[in-house]
């Protein structure tokens, strides 16, 4: 029978259980996730809370301790000149007060990838079970990728409100096509739209600068004997 409290990471390689051995520093690699730190460095995954209070970290997804970006972007289109020589972009949030917001981002993300949107055939040819121009789906193209990560379902539903308005904005996970990099997008019913006419919306990510934290402090957690101890 499985122990419950087992950490569901492998034990192979594992640090050294005993609180007199145990390392005090732990070098960031920049691959792996508070969860690993902490059952790396103290043996117990569930301890992640305490490894980001000891080194003050706010964002357990930010380990290196990049520096905050601007998460609220304009929204630009690109437009061919009038005489061909190539193309520029307008501004959108300029001329239509709307944004959109990306409440979360991988870090190492910067360049311009790309919000591809598409139309679902109705499931039904009933339009009371299926309305037409209902079904939706959008896709996260990051910078540098040929293709589109896996497309994700979208209700224009869901953006109504109980009192039947549109009031409502959605929050959408998306992933690129490795599934190395993902961003968290909120869209309100105007911007939806926006992105829909447009079809393939640029999303500009800027460098991030150098990050502030290379090395963790293990934190210091006494384990009940036995558990490590030979």
């Amino acid at each position: 029978m499985t122990d419950p409290s087992e950490s569901p990471y492998s034990r192979n390689a594992r640090a050294d259980e005993t609180v007199q051995q145990r390392r005090r520093l732990y070098e960031i690699t920049g691959t792996e996730h508070v969860f690993w730190v902490a059952h790396a460095t103290v043996g117990e995954w569930r301890e992640w809370r305490r490894v980001c209070e000891t080194n003050a970290i706010d964002d357990p997804l930010n380990l290196r301790g990049f520096p905050s970006r601007q998460l609220s972007q304009p929204i630009l289109q690109r437009f061919p000149l009038a005489d061909g020589s190539g193309f520029e972009d307008e501004n959108l949030t300029t001329d239509l007060g709307q944004s959109y917001d990306l409440e979360y981002l991988a870090p190492e993300l910067q360049g311009t990838g790309y919000l591809w949107v598409q139309d679902v055939a109705p499931i039904s040819p009933d339009p009371a079970v299926a309305p037409p121009g209902e079904h939706f789906q959008l896709a996260f193209q990051a910078p540098g990728d040929a293709a589109q990560g896996v497309w994700v379902d979208l209700k224009l539903s869901l953006f109504k409100g109980p009192n039947g308005d549109t009031s409502v904005t959605q929050r959408t996970l998306l992933f690129s096509e490795s599934g190395e990099y993902a961003v968290d997008i909120e869209l309100n019913i105007d911007t939806f739209l926006i992105a829909w006419l447009m079809r393939c919306m640029p999303l500009t990510f800027q460098p991030l600068g150098n990050e502030t934290r290379a090395w963790l402090t293990v934190p210091t957690l006494e384990l009940p004997r036995g558990r490590g101890d030979a």
